[in-house]
């Protein structure tokens, strides 16, 4: 099963022990100037799965490509007009760094 199946069947099934299982022990997310850790990552998605209402951060994002070592996804946010890309470093087959950025969709035209 790749990494971007396992996230996403991780996310909508809202179960933080399997979120945490597919996110390698030195996961790091980062974005603009935002460091975030992975237990920190952890409580952020804890509390989001705890909100009925709330739904994944994925569930309009396209998987642009995936390999052994990394994935490409992007997703409009379409609140704000922007696009998110957040490229994925793996390690030992789990989510090792995302890096997200956010821009503009008239800048992506």
């Amino acid at each position: 099963m790749s990494l971007w199946t396992k996230m996403i069947e991780g996310l909508e099934t809202r179960d933080i022990n399997n979120f945490k299982e597919w996110h390698h022990e030195e996961f790091l997310h980062i974005r603009e100037d935002k460091l975030v850790t992975r237990d920190e990552q952890c409580q952020v998605y804890a509390e989001r799965f705890k909100d009925p209402d709330s739904t994944s951060p994925l569930k309009d994002a396209v998987l642009i490509t995936e390999n052994p070592y990394a994935m490409e996804i992007r997703w409009p946010e379409e609140e704000d007009g922007t696009i998110s890309t957040m490229l994925v470093l793996k390690k030992d087959s789990k989510v090792w760094r995302t890096i997200l950025s956010t821009v503009p969709k008239k800048q992506t035209m």
